[in-house]
């Protein structure tokens, strides 16, 4: 017996309605989410990710060890929690309009999860910003909160994504949109670009082009300022000299003004018609602040608080060769006056910055430019900084006058003796299979890595 032609109709269509997310334009900062349901967290959920994550942690998997703890329990491994929040904004946030996820910053949990307790996730809206390289997107910055049961707050993090503009988002397809290749996906697998300037990198104002040759002419690269040596009013002259102006692009970078400021657009359209293709971001404070320079050689800029702390997840964005600090801003971004001491040597909050931004340059493979000395009378100052940088492993010193230009590059160069026991103990070990004494002391391969430095420094 066959089912009547009536039963087997579908009914017709009116409208068909997509589940998605927010476009750019949908987003409103001061615009809290709340995400629902909430998830009840199992022992199997807390068990299941963390072995799977290869964690083996007791606080996670061992019960009768945990109970002797202070919490008396197994505590929910916390990068679950962070997942879950996040995974719970996805389908009234970001489903299907996002491009690319950009990096947390400031996560934190402040309180424990236990099993049993349920997770409720909500997202606030803190800012929104077109994309100045990427038609069609922008970027959103959100707060991810996770509460238990209670109302205590278990987790936090701070999120920036990349989302579409609803025009150029729906011309995207449905299926694809959350997974449409980015130039910075085409980039998988790159490796950073070479750092090629140095050891003494001068700045010059950018609206004083009258300066560009000479000061190309006495330094190893010259910084093409358009950030704090141009007043406001003359930043559109600057850009111009810039673009009118042709130096050898092979040792020019262009110091732009930080992702956040209103010139940051227009700073690089006019480097659009330029042939510089390395940009030193001013004032850089983590990975969504790179988005509109991907196509660029990147030296950022770590000079505030948040600029140091994210100084080595912006290290690890394969465009960026360099990373280099600042004492001055720093200071102020913390409400101080003052990055030293009446003697002339660095706080220590400037120091720890300073080697902060070493490390992380150094853990991912790039180059690190030590600060400006401004005393400008101050060359035994600017000599003994200069030296320790080299000895430290910065690849460059930052200038603000060309009389400081030979002080840093004597400083850089290796003396006589120094050098010939980096070739000599270098030429021994072509003959030691291993470590060996050399001249009273023991050598191996980290002593190798110094003596090969030393010579790269000196050019031969």
């Amino acid at each position: 017996m066959h089912a009547s032609d009536d039963t087997d109709a579908v009914p017709e269509v009116h409208r068909e309605v997509l589940q998605r997310g927010l476009w750019f334009e949908e987003f409103e900062p001061g615009t809290r989410y709340l995400h629902r349901p909430g998830r009840t967290v199992t022992e199997a959920d807390n068990v299941l990710f963390t072995t799977l994550t290869m964690n083996t942690q007791a606080l996670h998997l061992d019960a009768a060890w945990s109970e002797t703890q202070p919490f008396g329990q197994r505590l929910v491994n916390s990068m679950f929690t962070l997942a879950t929040i996040v995974g719970a904004s996805v389908a009234q946030l970001t489903q299907g309009t996002i491009v690319a996820n950009l990096g947390f910053t400031e996560v934190a949990f402040p309180a424990p999860l236990f099993h049993g307790d349920t997770l409720y996730s909500e997202s606030l809206v803190v800012d929104t910003r077109p994309s100045a390289s990427r038609p069609g997107q922008g970027v959103v910055t959100l707060l991810h909160l996770g509460r238990n049961q209670h109302g205590v707050e278990v987790a936090r993090a701070t999120r920036s994504v990349l989302v579409w503009f609803r025009e150029a988002g729906e011309g995207q397809p449905a299926a694809t949109r959350a997974v449409t290749t980015t130039e910075g996906e085409k980039a998988n697998g790159w490796t950073h670009p070479p750092f090629r300037f140095g050891p003494a990198l001068l700045f010059c104002p950018a609206d004083r082009p009258d300066r560009y040759a000479k000061a190309l002419d006495r330094a190893d690269a010259v910084i093409l300022d358009l950030e704090d040596a141009v007043a406001d009013d003359a930043k559109a002259a600057a850009r111009a000299a810039i673009v009118g102006t042709p130096l050898d692009p092979e040792r020019v970078i262009v110091r732009v003004n930080p992702a956040s400021s209103p010139h940051f657009a227009a700073d690089l359209a006019a480097l659009a018609e330029t042939p510089y293709t390395t940009v030193m971001l001013a004032k850089c404070e983590g990975t969504a602040d790179l988005v509109d320079l991907v196509e660029v050689e990147v030296i950022a800029l770590c000079e505030t608080a948040r600029g140091v702390l994210a100084a080595a997840e912006v290290a690890a964005i394969p465009n960026v060769s360099a990373l280099m600090w600042g004492a001055e801003d720093l200071v102020a971004s913390l409400g101080g006056s003052s990055s030293r001491h009446a003697d002339g040597h660095y706080r220590d909050v400037a120091t720890h910055a300073r080697s902060q931004v070493l490390l992380a340059a150094g853990a991912h493979g790039i180059a690190a430019i030590d600060a400006v000395h401004l005393e400008l009378d101050d060359s035994p100052g600017l000599r003994a900084e200069a030296e320790d940088a080299a000895a430290l492993g910065f690849a460059a010193t930052a200038c603000v006058h060309p009389g400081q230009v030979h002080i840093v590059r004597a400083a850089y160069r290796p003396d006589a003796e120094s050098l010939e026991w980096a070739r000599a103990v270098i030429a021994a070990a072509a003959d030691e299979p291993g470590v060996f004494a050399f001249r009273g002391g023991m050598v191996d391969a980290p002593v190798l890595r110094q003596a090969a430095a030393l010579v790269r420094r000196a050019g031969t």
